[in-house]
This record gives structure tokens, sequence and C-alpha cells, in this order.
């Protein structure tokens, strides 16, 4: 299980073997065109993806469905992170050749998501209250760690 704001949750299993997990990530704005933030997303679905796999899933049945992307954040550009996330799973999935069956992508509520991993059944409780507010404050912790971490990316220099 996950709690969700502007993050996005990615369910990935077979329901031939039984076998799926999820993730849970976000993309960081403002970065240069270069693709950086793409490489958290990809990062984190390859990830999922191989480790359905190590348990016995294979490729050709996987399925998936995905959460989140909600505007929850007080930011400047908020709905862009939000947006970008829900933006980029659709098109990793489907770059991927992984049906999207379900997805509740989008909206302005924090989510709780469970999965079962041996079905891919998933059961979602939107939020409120402090639950929300709590969701709001990580993602934004989170949003500012990775904002961080991508300045100190591109302006960090090599030498050979």
């Amino acid at each position: 299980s996950t709690l969700l704001g502007s993050c996005v949750a990615a369910c990935v299993y077979d329901p031939e073997r039984g076998v799926g997990g999820m993730n849970h990530f976000m993309l960081p704005d403002g970065l240069a065109d270069s693709g950086t933030p793409a490489r958290y997303g990809v990062h984190a679905m390859e990830l999922l993806i191989n480790e359905v796999m190590k348990l016995g899933g294979d490729r050709r049945s996987l399925r998936a469905k995905a959460f989140g992307a909600a505007s929850v954040l007080n930011l400047g550009g908020e709905q862009n992170v939000a947006a970008r996330n829900a933006q980029f799973i659709r098109e990793f999935l489907r770059a991927e050749g992984i049906p999207l069956v379900s997805e509740r992508l989008g909206g302005n509520q924090a989510l709780m998501v469970k999965l079962q991993t041996h079905d891919g059944r998933v059961m979602l409780k939107a939020l409120g209250g402090e639950v929300a507010s709590s969701a709001a404050r990580a993602d934004t912790q989170f949003l500012e760690s990775l904002r961080h971490e991508a300045d100190e990316a591109r302006t960090s220099i090599t030498l050979f």
C-alpha cells in the first residue's frame, strides 16, 4: 500500500502467474530538456518490471494500473508536476507494450492505494483532512529534495 498526492504509483502484475508489485515515484520539474526528469520514472519502472519478472512474471502477460498525479501541493507549477507524472506513466507503458488496464490519474485528492499482488486488484480510498495534508507535506519535501539533486547534477563537472 502507499499514500499518494502528486506522485504516481504504478501497479504491474501478471494475472496468469499471480505475481505483481507497485512502485511510487515523482518526476522533478524545472529541468533542461536533457531527459533528466524521466530518468527517475524510468528507473522506478525498470526496477518494478524486473522484480515482477524475477518473481516469475512473463513480460508478455504484464498488465498495469496507475494512480495519483493529483494536484495537492501549494507550489508554483505543481499542476505541471502532477501532469508530467501522469503523462510519463502513460507514455512509458505504451512504449513498453504493457497495457494500462485501469487508471485514476489527476484530480485534487490524495489517495490510499492497496494492491493485491497475486491478482492485481486495487483498493482505493480518497483522503482528506490531516492525512491529505500529510501527503502534501511529504510530496513537497520529496519534490524539493529531487530539485536539489537535479540542480547538483546539472552543475557538477566531471574531469577526465
